[in-house]
C-alpha cells in the first residue's frame, strides 16, 4: 500500500514537473507583455507631390496647399502631410505657411501644423497667389527681401472659417525687429493678425549700433 502511494505521488510529481517545463519553454519563447492599448493606423492610398486649389464665391484663389507627400486613413477620417505648404491672401499681401508635418481633418476641415511652423508675409505684389510655385520646393529661402516672418511650434488653421489659432510661443522678425509673444490669433476674412499674450519686441539694429 505504501509502495502504490509512493510511485503515485512521484507519477504526480514527474507530471507537475514536465508541466512546468512547458510553461517556461512557452514563456521564454513568448514575446513579453506589453502594457497599453495598440493603436494601428492604415491607409488606403497615399500621393506625392500634392497640390489643392480652394477658391472663394466670386470664383477667386482663397487658399493653395501642397505637400510633398499625402497619406490618407479612411478610419480617423484624416489626411498626413509631409512638409505641406499652404498659401492665401490678407490685406492685399500674399502669405504662406509651411511646416515640417501636417494633419488635415476631412469632418472639422481644420489643418493642423507641427514642428517648425513658419508663416510668410511677402508683400511684393509681383508674387502673386498663383505665381508662388517659386517658393514650393523651398519655401524658407526663397522669399523677397521685404518679407515677414513668424515661427512658432504648432498652428491649428480652420480651412472653411479662414482663422487660425495658436498657444505656443511665436517669434515674429520684420524690418530689424525682432517681437515675441505667446499664443497667436489669425483672421483672414477680417485680415487681423494678433499676439495674444507676453508680447515683447527689440529692435536688432539699433543693437547693433
Amino acid at each position: 500500500m505504501i509502495e502504490s502511494r509512493t510511485w503515485f505521488l512521484l507519477a504526480l510529481f514527474v507530471i507537475v514537473l514536465v508541466a512546468l517545463l512547458n510553461l517556461s519553454t512557452i514563456e521564454e519563447n513568448a514575446p513579453p507583455p506589453l502594457l497599453g492599448r495598440a493603436i494601428i493606423e492604415e491607409f488606403d492610398y497615399g500621393m506625392t507631390d500634392v497640390e489643392r486649389t480652394h477658391f472663394d464665391e466670386k470664383g477667386h484663389i482663397a487658399t493653395q496647399l501642397s505637400a510633398n507627400a499625402l497619406y490618407h486613413f479612411p478610419q480617423q477620417k484624416k489626411i498626413k502631410l509631409d512638409q505641406p505648404v499652404l498659401r492665401f491672401n490678407m490685406a492685399d499681401d500674399n502669405w504662406q505657411l509651411s511646416s515640417k508635418k501636417g494633419l488635415l481633418f476631412e469632418t472639422s476641415k481644420e489643418l493642423n501644423l507641427q514642428e517648425q511652423v513658419e508663416l510668410i508675409k511677402a508683400s511684393d505684389q509681383s508674387q502673386s497667389l498663383t505665381g508662388l510655385s517659386s517658393l514650393k520646393n523651398n519655401p524658407l529661402k526663397n522669399r523677397p527681401s521685404n518679407a515677414i516672418s513668424m515661427k512658432m511650434s504648432e498652428l491649428l488653421f480652420n480651412l472653411k472659417q479662414q482663422i487660425a489659432f495658436s498657444p505656443y510661443p511665436v517669434e515674429l522678425n520684420v524690418d530689424g525687429w525682432k517681437i515675441k509673444g505667446v499664443g497667436l490669433s489669425i483672421d483672414v476674412e477680417k485680415q487681423q493678425l494678433t499676439l495674444l499674450d507676453k508680447v515683447f519686441a527689440t529692435n536688432e539694429k539699433s543693437q547693433a549700433q
